[in-house]
């Protein structure tokens, strides 16, 4: 047997290399704990996760723990009895919740840079964005979409403004050149019938 400390993950026989981290195994099984365990041994960057710091509907708390990540930060979500862990080294996972609420813990001496980091994602940036709108990439592709659009549809739109106005002036013209020949077919059959009796 060999183990690897960092993951705290037990390998068979023949195996060097933990094939989470790539970290050299050490020899024999994992070293026992003189204390029953009463819950799942984890990763020694988690087992420092042990003060509350928010507690937020699932999806923002999703967000941040995603956020925490990319900052380099680990915690741990917990919710209706589920317990996830989140950071650099962690596994990916389906989300916890959705609209349940999520209590988030982090190490305590991350609290203050999580509290820093959590509140900038939701101030706005230089640009009016705030981090949980629309990503960067997806907003500039939205608005080259729109400007797009736009160019497409502007000669319509100049058209379609002065439509009813031209459409207005042709059924005028219609209206009179009818009225014109009606008036121009009365008199001759005026005409000719005048003719006609005079014989």
């Amino acid at each position: 047997m060999a183990h690897c400390a960092d993951c705290w993950t037990e390998f068979v026989e023949g195996i060097t290399t933990c094939s989470d981290c790539g970290q050299p195994l050490s020899p024999g099984p994992l070293p026992e704990s003189d204390e029953e365990e009463t819950t799942p041994a984890v990763k020694p960057s988690f087992a420092a996760i042990d003060t509350f710091f928010d507690e937020l509907p699932g999806e923002r708390a999703e967000f941040a723990a995603s956020v925490l990540k990319l900052e380099g930060i680990h915690c741990r979500l917990e919710c209706e009895g589920l317990v996830q862990y989140r950071g650099p080294d962690a596994q990916p996972q389906p989300p916890i919740a959705v609209t349940l609420p999520v209590r988030i813990y982090v190490a305590a001496t991350d609290v203050e840079r999580v509290r820093e980091i959590v509140a900038s994602t939701q101030e706005e940036d230089l640009i009016g964005e705030s981090w949980n709108e629309v990503p960067a990439e997806e907003n500039l592709a939205e608005e080259s979409r729109a400007e797009e659009v736009a160019s497409e549809t502007e000669p319509e739109a100049a058209g379609r403004v002065e439509a009813p106005e031209a459409e207005n002036e042709l059924a005028g013209e219609v209206r009179a050149e009818s009225n014109t020949t009606l008036i121009v077919v009365f008199i001759v059959a005026l005409i000719a019938l005048l003719f006609m009796f005079r014989r």
